[in-house]
Order: structure tokens, then sequence, then C-alpha cells
């Protein structure tokens, strides 16, 4: 489920005053949001936050990243007096391919051009998504942040052909979760007509181009005409 609006910062202002740890989970959204991932977008500054794959290039890695007299428990005893320490032990660790490929990603990175350019499209795919709902009748909803897209087929009301932000979605209207079998059926179609979702969603990258987009449009609409006739789609 989407976040609402103001959710992280009301939980930075409770661990604040509870004396606790506020710490992000950026896997996902580190760097691809913005440089500065989630934290920048929403304006929090988190204690601790864990980064993944992204800061390694692609290749295996990851970071925990965050305040100073939190992470100096990870480093190793110098010469004063001795400390408690964190162990840190990781394969990949001081892994110098992995190092030389995130060092130069993060500089490819560094502007926003990439993160702007994926999101566009990203934004431009789930307008697009939700006219061919709109113009088919199905109930439903394909929302989304930044880059990424999520589809919700249930429910009984039909959107709007605009792209839709989750963090906007009215309270409710995701409630109805979206059978298993219906979601199966949908990959299955989409594969079926060259295109793969990620469970129920997907990511654009700047890559991606608009006749990309195009193609996948046109897949979406066969695969829900598909389902329609054969009987997996209630009707709004």
């Amino acid at each position: 489920m989407p976040l609402p609006r103001g959710f992280l910062q009301g939980l930075a202002e409770r661990c604040a005053r509870a004396g606790a740890v506020f710490i992000m989970d950026e896997v996902v959204t580190g760097f691809r949001w913005a440089p500065g991932g989630v934290q920048e977008v929403e304006g929090v500054r988190p204690d601790l936050v864990t980064l993944a794959k992204i800061l390694a290039g692609g290749f295996p890695g990851g970071a925990v990243a965050g305040r100073r007299d939190l992470l100096e428990y990870l480093q190793f005893p110098g010469a004063g007096p001795r400390t408690e320490k964190v162990g840190h032990p990781g394969t990949f660790n001081a892994n110098p391919l992995s190092a030389a490929a995130g060092a130069a990603c993060l500089r490819e990175i560094a502007d926003g051009t990439h993160q702007q350019r994926a999101a566009g499209l990203a934004a431009s795919l789930r307008s697009g998504m939700n006219a061919v709902l709109c113009e088919l009748g199905i109930p439903g909803i394909v929302y989304g942040q930044s880059s990424a897209f999520r589809v919700h087929l249930a429910g009984s009301a039909v959107p709007e052909a605009g792209d839709a932000d989750g963090r906007d979605l009215p309270p409710g209207l995701l409630e109805t979760p979206m059978p298993p079998e219906r979601a199966r059926l949908l990959q299955l179609a989409l594969l079926n007509r060259g295109v793969q979702l990620f469970g129920t969603g997907g990511m654009l990258s700047s890559a991606h181009t608009e006749a990309d987009i195009e193609a996948t449009l046109e897949a979406w609409r066969g695969a829900l005409l598909q389902l329609r006739d054969e009987g997996h789609l209630e009707p709004a």
C-alpha cells in the first residue's frame, strides 16, 4: 500500500521525540526517485538508510549510511580505549569490481537527468494504461511514483485517463485485493505479447524509449481484452 503524504515526516518527528533511530529502506528507491532518493524528494533525513545494488553499478553490493555516531560502531578499534563493535561481515566487502562499477554509475546519475527521463516515461505509461482502462470501462487503477508503476485490477471504480500518484488515491480504493489468479493471467497475457511484469508492476529506465511505451500500451490493451473476453475481468 502506498504511504500517504506526510507519513515519513510524521514518523521522523515521532522517532526524534522518542529518541528512537529513524531507519529508511531505500534499497529500491535510493538514487531512483532522485539522486538523493526518497529522502531528497520528501525532505526528510533518516538516522540510517539502507542502499542496494545501484550503489555498485548493478554488481553485488550495498551499504548502510547515516549518522557518524551510529556508524562508528562498525569501525575497527583504533589505538584508543576499546569500544563495542558491531560485526559487519560480507562476501563482497571491499570488492574492487563492485566499487569501480558503483563509482562510475554514481557519477553518471549524479545530476538527476536519468531519473527525470525515466520518471517522465513512467508517467506517460501510467497515463496511457489508465486511459485504456477508462476507454474499455474496466475497473482498476495503474499508479506509482517516479519511474515505478503498479497495476491494481480490482474494485468497481473505472479510472480517469491520467497519471495516478499512490499518495493521492482515495481512501479504500485499494482495499479490495487483486485476485491472484487474475494477476497470474494478466502476467501471462502480457508475456505472450512481449511484455513482462515484475509481479504486478514494473519500473522504467532512461534506456527505454517512446516506442517501448507504445508497444507496452498495445500489449496492455490486448491483454485486457483477452481477459475480459475470457470472463476474468468483472464489469464496472
